[in-house]
């Protein structure tokens, strides 16, 4: 008896043991509803790829779903049901908190016919062309972004930085102003820091910044969406940037403290009413002085911002959903100049220089289910932001002078309502989108003698109704067929925009695809406000693409050949000039303009992408094309942004050991390869600039000069440690690892005499600490 009692204790030892030896373990839960009906739907299998025993469970009468006891870890997320395109999501299990999935799901077209997806989830849409979605965990594991989903897009085909400083895109060789921002499907104004950052003239652009206002501690899911555009996409040249808001945990409640070189960052979220409410809130503080003191070169510059937002999430009948959120920054960068006339060795050096800046948003977004194959979106937000800068001239007597002002105010309130219906093997999408928006600019010039220069306000209404239906032709045919209607009643200019998407699938893992759609975009209050343009027409363009994308095993590539013709675009009125628009950044507009101008852009664009797998994955992209214009002066020349070729590799390796009976850590290796041609410049009148005391460019010579090749190498190492109930991850991420100075721009430099180039900013290491419990 003794003998079974006591190997009955060794037994029950072992097992406590064994319990107390395995991995932190962590819930994935979440719920899965109909993309159209935006009805819960039952019976959908949902596990985790590759586990064995298979972790998986299946979705109850609410649509909801929880697997139990899963190891702290990285997986895909399978989510299948018949009668849906299957879904794969890159899932990754935390110990601090458990994970939590929404998810939509897209009825198949034809079941037996439906192109096979592959058992990864690619950051690529495979079935649209120029749309690419973007995680908060990827965000968080690329090299050099910030927690900017902006910077990630670097990694993609055709897309080059303005400038290391900002978050500005070109794309294909676009300007970074036809950038369209969105927050949860609706149109804010920019909602970045340090609008100035990086530019030229030091002058605020409308479209970007030094960082994004929206921490992705704060975001879900960021739809990047370029050229074709479909008719729910109006008032964009270039590019849309869709933000969207994660909820918060409904069970419990949970915390994120983050500290960097940048900035402090601190998050809480947790349930309203468990299981149906929840609440997300965010607050961050920058620290990039502290960059400077470990000889990080901003330019002289002090730099600081500060943000805040929220996102309150409540789940309703039948579906149903209703978000509120907000945020708002504040952001300033300042540069004094130096005293001593002696030590002046640039022009920047005599000039002192204050900047601040404003920008935020509250909303709503209600989605309502209506019946089994129908629902309604209704959403409002209201979006302003603002700008001031002031800037002085330092005498050699060391007196003050003022030289420039420029204030800008800009409120938007933007409305949209879109019903989404199934109809058969049709999918059909009518909405309508208004903006109402109100401007006020304020500039002058006293050192250049011009004076007031601008000292406008105005209003206008931005009215889009659109349509769209995706149906399925044949088995292997489907279009994507859709029509937008711009009117703008500020001046009363108008455009109507189609759209059509032809797939055909020519094996279960090839598709073809052939594009068309026509965009518009308004002129920036600036244009309009300048000279009397009030007038102008939108700036359109033709896109017309050719694409191909072929899923491999564990792989996926996409290719798209492409021409876009621009046409109404801005150019001098008044005399025969090489300007137009379409080389516009944040520059002055002081003639009058029309609609006369065109330009040609034309190219190809291809990624070959390995979503991560065994900690392993990797993106190739590279583009090759040509923009070209014509001002008013009728000469083809090269654009400002034609850079002509961009290369990207970025890739990652994670190696996970178990360190101890209760932990696991986890390593990271990211980095990024960056190649690109460099942009165009026009140039410089050496002579007339120093008579005239302002840069005067060789207008004949338009940016026939084209700045060195730009080379970018960035490096993040990350170390993460894993238990029960918490996780905490230092890493190291420095951008421009080589610190290669790359062109940025040229100026006229009076105290040098001559032209020069300003280069942009070389090695900036960022240390980052982060616990989530």
């Amino acid at each position: 008896m003794l003998l079974l009692r006591t190997c009955l204790l060794l037994l029950l030892m072992g097992s406590v043991f064994l319990l107390h030896a395995q991995k932190p373990k962590q819930q994935v839960s979440g719920y899965v509803f109909d993309q159209i009906s935006r009805q819960p739907v039952e019976g959908v299998e949902v596990y985790l790829k590759d586990t064995d025993p298979l972790l998986g469970t299946a979705t109850d009468e609410q649509g909801a779903f929880a697997i139990e006891s899963v190891p702290v870890g990285r997986y895909v997320l399978v989510i299948s049901h018949i009668g849906y395109d299957r879904r794969y999501i890159d899932l990754v299990v935390e110990g601090g908190k458990p994970a939590y999935i929404e998810m939509e799901l897209a009825p198949a077209y034809n079941e037996l016919e439906a192109v096979t997806v592959s058992s990864q989830p690619f950051i690529a849409d495979v079935d649209a062309v120029g749309k690419r979605s973007i995680s908060i965990e990827q965000t968080t594991r690329f090299a050099a972004n910030y927690l900017d989903p902006a910077r990630v897009m670097i990694s993609f085909p055709g897309v080059v930085p303005q400038n290391d400083q900002n978050n500005n895109i070109i794309i294909n060789g676009k300007s970074p102003n036809g950038l369209l921002w969105r927050v949860e499907g609706l149109d804010v104004l920019n909602p970045n820091h340090l609008s100035n950052a990086g530019t030229l003239s030091d002058r605020p652009t409308p479209n970007g910044g030094g960082v994004n206002v929206l921490s992705t501690q704060m975001l879900g899911e960021t739809g990047f969406i370029t050229a074709p555009f479909g008719a729910q996409y109006g008032n964009v040249m270039s590019g849309v940037m869709d933000m969207n808001f994660r909820s918060g945990d409904k069970q419990e409640n949970r915390y994120t403290a983050q500290a960097s070189l940048i900035g402090l960052d601190l998050a809480a979220e947790g349930p309203l009413k468990q299981g149906k409410s929840s609440f997300l809130i965010n607050y961050r503080y920058s620290t990039v002085g502290l960059l400077s003191q470990l000889g990080v070169d901003f330019g002289g510059e002090e730099i600081n911002y500060q943000d805040a937002a929220f996102h309150v999430s409540f789940d309703q009948k039948k579906g149903g959903r209703l978000s509120v959120f907000g945020y708002g920054g504040k952001s300033k960068n300042e540069f004094e100049g130096i005293d001593d006339p002696g030590e002046w060795e640039i022009d920047k050096d005599s000039t002192a220089v204050d900047y601040s800046s404003a920008t935020g948003a509250f909303g709503f977004k209600e989605i309502l289910s209506i019946g089994q194959r129908s629902s309604l979106s209704l959403g409002t937000a209201f979006s302003a932001f603002q700008n001031e800068r002031t800037s002085r001239g330092l005498t050699r007597e060391g007196t003050g002078i003022d030289a420039e002002n420029f204030e800008t105010e800009s409120y938007q309130l933007s409305s949209n309502a879109e019903f989404a219906s199934s109809l058969g093997h049709t999918r059909l999408v009518t909405g309508i989108t208004a903006n109402y928006a109100t401007h006020e600019i304020f500039a002058e010039e006293m050192f250049t003698g011009r004076g007031t220069l601008m000292d406008e306000s105005a209003d206008g209404l931005l009215f889009q109704p659109y349509i769209l239906a995706n149906t399925l032709l044949a088995p292997k045919w489907t279009t994507q067929i859709g029509l937008r209607y711009m009117y703008y009643t500020f001046n009363n200019s108008t455009s109507w925009l189609p759209s059509v998407v032809v797939n055909y699938n020519i094996t279960s893992q090839g598709t073809i695809s052939l594009n068309y759609s026509h965009q518009a975009r308004l002129q920036n209050p600036e244009v309009y406000f300048s000279s009397d343009n009030k007038r102008l027409e939108m700036s359109k363009l033709h896109h017309i693409g050719l694409g191909y994308n072929h899923i491999f095993t564990k792989s996926l590539l996409t290719t798209q050949l492409f021409y876009e013709r621009l046409y109404d675009i801005p150019v001098s009125a008044a005399r025969q000039s090489s300007f137009s628009l379409i080389n516009h950044l944040n520059d002055y507009i002081l003639e009058p303009l029309n609609n006369q101008g065109s330009g040609e852009i034309y190219g190809l664009n291809l990624s070959y992408e390995k979503p991560m797998n065994n900690g392993f994955y990797y993106i190739a992209s590279g583009s090759l094309f040509e923009s070209a214009y014509e001002g008013s002066d009728g000469v083809e020349r090269d654009s400002r942004f034609n850079n002509n070729y961009t290369f990207s590799f970025t890739a990652g390796k994670e190696y996970t050991k178990e360190k101890s009976a209760e932990a696991v850590k986890v390593t990271g290796l990211n980095g990024r390869i960056f190649y690109a041609g460099g942009l165009r410049a026009t140039p410089i009148s050496e002579p007339m600039s120093q008579a005239n005391g302002e840069t005067i460019l060789e207008d004949n010579r338009a940016f026939s000069e084209q700045l060195g090749d730009y080379f970018r190498m960035d490096f993040r190492v990350s170390f993460k440690k894993e238990k029960a109930g918490y996780s905490r991850m230092f890493a190291i991420d420095i951008q421009n690892m080589l610190s290669v100075e790359n062109d940025g721009f040229r100026y006229y430099d009076f105290r040098k005499k001559k032209a020069e180039i300003k280069k942009q900013l070389g090695i900036i290491p960022v240390l980052v600490y982060k616990v989530e419990f």
